[in-house]
């Protein structure tokens, strides 16, 4: 297997999140990082005119524990 099926795809930071996606990038593995962590993402025929920062959240939803009554 070549380097490149494995090996995925990278772009810059500041152009990462706000690319479009494009009909010759399906199949792709690409990494998209959400400020923290980077994502890998296979590109298919559904993510086609979305922005690649749809795929990697940047944001949590806060979780508060419960607190018990003893």
């Amino acid at each position: 297997m070549k380097r490149s099926k494995w090996k995925a795809f990278q772009l810059t930071d500041q152009e990462q999140r706000s690319k479009l996606i494009t009909p010759d990038m399906v199949n792709q593995n690409i990494k998209i990082s959400n400020g923290k962590h980077e994502r890998i993402v296979k590109i298919t025929v559904d993510h086609v005119n979305h922005k690649l920062g749809d795929f990697s959240h940047s944001k949590i939803t806060p979780r508060f524990k419960k607190k018990h009554k003893k």
